[in-house]
């Protein structure tokens, strides 16, 4: 007993002015030092007790809590230095709780008169410096800033030690306060990081606190929003690491779908400024996976255009990769990305997500469906259909080659299987035709159940145009026929692809025939240079005009024809009999319509040497 005695005879020694600010002056920040001093604490408390029923009546309900506790009539006769250890931490959690809720509204009087009272009956400008700086802060910009400054008591040591000027000013100056300016508060942190942990922290409480992302958090998050921004651009050389990883700690936890929509939305917004500063491989990868498996339905378009300038910004595909099971799983994630693929590039996260889902189909249904929804929303937005073209071949590649198909090569697929690689290649077909000829055809030699039903699901759609047969020429690897036709530039081999352009035609028919085929033998044609006179020759001599006229059209034909019965008849004119101009001219007559008189093989050859 008389231990306990003498702690609290020594509390009441260390206490002696408490009252008081760090001038020796009554602390209040609603009343000149003299003025304050002559209160007594009913007083005060009836300042108090009004400000807390005016405020729960108009704006904060939950201070309705407290009418009994703090701001009860024993209460009001409370000396904290009478009150045992864990009183003190119990009294320190309400008032913190009690802050909380009038923060938001600082501004105002009756928030103002609760504060003066905490103050002269709870001492928590000595007490409870931390809680009261997480008041304050977003009015870092007011002069109730500097008011309350003025009146706390700490040592420069302390966290808030840079502030001692500000009070000194502040407190010659009592009723009128001062500012801080928000580049004083973004360098303190900088230099130091506790603070910035703080600051932080102290916004995620009050977020939290904030029921249904209320003004509070609002307010809180905007501020954050501000000095972290200003933080970030005051960072240089050493600095940026240590900032980074203390910003990204919390960034991560505030984009987790279980916090108010503004703080949420305050964290993608400070993701996006460190992306833009540039992030590592390791920050990235966590980001990615902490926005896309806490995305829901309500915040899933944000969450969305975070994970695709995160993706965009790393140099490394395999920290991407990595991500892809949570992206993928992502709701509604599709549709978010043909939205966004109208407006930005978003063929980095493409070239990860889609190959594995691609590789996921055939043995997971959430996988199939997410990238048949993918491909079909090609079909609404132009900017998705260009970025999604060019991975065709490497979806078929991974359907091809799924570890789920592999098992089952040479074997009879499982019908779900057959069901979900017969809808995507048809899906495919009908947004990429000629993207899924070529990838087809690297597989066209296969002969095992997946390369199969691949052939047989495209064949049955003639009206596609889509034929799928490889043409091997010189001793060179299999070629396409679109290969050997629009980019090869030796004539021998477009030769060689012609004829089985012909040959194909003849068994087939024209109808048949991949559009590309058409354009080539087309481009051919059209074309004027002499080294192009053998193959225009052989195009005509091998497909007769019936069926050069069904690939191409009758129109492409007859230009040809009079094209290149003009040029070989002026050059007959002027030189000996040539050989390559009488075939020429022979076969471009025999593309024009025919007369109803008939003509000997050798009349048109007299009539043209005449």
């Amino acid at each position: 007993m008389a231990s306990e005695l003498e702690r609290q005879l020594r509390r009441l020694r260390d206490d002696v002015g408490a009252g008081v600010s760090a001038s020796g002056k009554v602390a209040s920040i609603l009343f000149h030092p003299k003025e304050a001093e002559r209160m007594g604490m009913e007083r005060i408390y009836d300042i108090g007790l009004n400000g807390l029923v005016e405020l729960e009546q108009t704006k904060e309900p939950r201070l309705r809590n407290f009418r009994d506790s703090l701001f009860s009539q024993a209460s009001s006769r409370t000396e904290r230095a009478l009150l045992s250890d864990p009183e003190n931490r119990e009294l320190d959690e309400s008032i913190t709780n009690v802050l909380r809720l009038i923060a938001p509204y600082m501004l105002q009087k009756p928030a103002q008169k609760i504060f003066e009272y905490l103050i002269r009956r709870f001492e928590i400008h000595i007490r409870n410096i931390d809680s009261i700086f997480a008041t304050i802060m977003p009015y870092h910009d007011t002069n109730l800033f500097g008011r309350v400054v003025g009146c706390l008591v700490f040592s420069n040591t302390s966290m808030w030690g840079f502030l001692r000027k500000l009070q000194k000013f502040c407190s010659k100056n009592a009723t009128r306060g001062g500012k801080m300016n928000r580049q004083t508060l973004a360098n303190q942190c900088v230099k130091e990081p506790e603070l910035l942990n703080f600051v932080c922290e102290r916004v995620r409480e009050a977020c939290a606190n904030s029921p249904n992302g209320g003004i509070g958090c609002r307010l809180y998050a905007s501020f954050q929003i501000a000095i972290v921004s200003h933080i970030l651009d005051s960072t240089n050389g050493g600095d940026d690491e240590r900032i980074v990883r203390i910003v990204m700690s919390h960034v991560i936890r505030g984009v987790r779908s279980n916090n108010p929509i503004p703080y949420q939305n305050a964290s993608r917004a400070l993701l996006l400024r460190l992306v833009s500063k540039g992030l590592s491989e390791e920050h990235a990868r966590r980001s990615i996976v902490e926005i896309a498996s806490n995305a829901d339905k309500t915040s899933v378009s944000d969450a969305a255009m975070c994970v695709v300038a995160i993706a965009s910004s790393v140099s490394s595909a395999s920290s991407i990769e990595q991500t892809m099971d949570s992206v993928s799983k992502m709701p509604e994630i599709a549709s978010r990305l043909g939205l966004a693929a109208d407006r930005f590039d978003i063929s980095k996260l493409l070239n990860s997500l889609v190959p594995y889902l691609a590789s996921k189909s055939c043995e997971d249904e959430n996988m199939f469906e997410t990238l048949k929804s993918l491909i079909q929303e090609a079909r609404l937005s132009a900017g998705l259909e260009t970025q999604l073209s060019s991975l065709v071949t490497r979806v078929v590649e991974h359907v091809v080659n799924s570890s789920a198909v592999r098992e089952r090569k040479k074997r009879k697929l499982l019908k779900t299987q057959r069901k979900r690689i017969e809808t995507l290649i048809r899906d495919l077909n009908e947004m990429f035709p000629e993207q899924i000829e070529r990838s087809v055809c690297k597989f066209i030699d296969d002969d095992d159940a997946v390369t199969k039903l691949i052939r047989d699901t495209l064949s049955k759609d003639v009206s596609e145009r889509h034929i799928f047969r490889v043409v091997k020429l010189m001793n060179r690897d299999a070629v396409t026929l679109r290969d050997a036709i629009q980019e090869s530039s030796d004539i021998e081999t477009r030769l060689a692809a012609l004829r089985n352009v012909a040959s194909l035609v003849k068994e087939n028919g024209a109808a048949v025939m991949p559009s590309y085929i058409s354009k080539g033998v087309a481009e051919i044609l059209s074309s004027d240079k002499t080294q192009y006179e053998r193959l225009q020759i052989a195009t005509c001599r091998d497909i007769d005009s019936k069926m050069l006229s069904s690939l191409v059209g009758d129109r492409v034909v007859q230009e040809f024809a009079i094209r290149t019965l003009s040029s070989a008849s002026s050059r007959l004119l002027l030189a000996n009999e040539n050989v390559n101009d009488v075939q020429l001219a022979r076969v471009a007559l025999s593309l024009l319509p025919q007369p109803k008189t008939t003509w000997k093989e050798d009349d048109s050859d007299k009539a043209l040497v005449s």
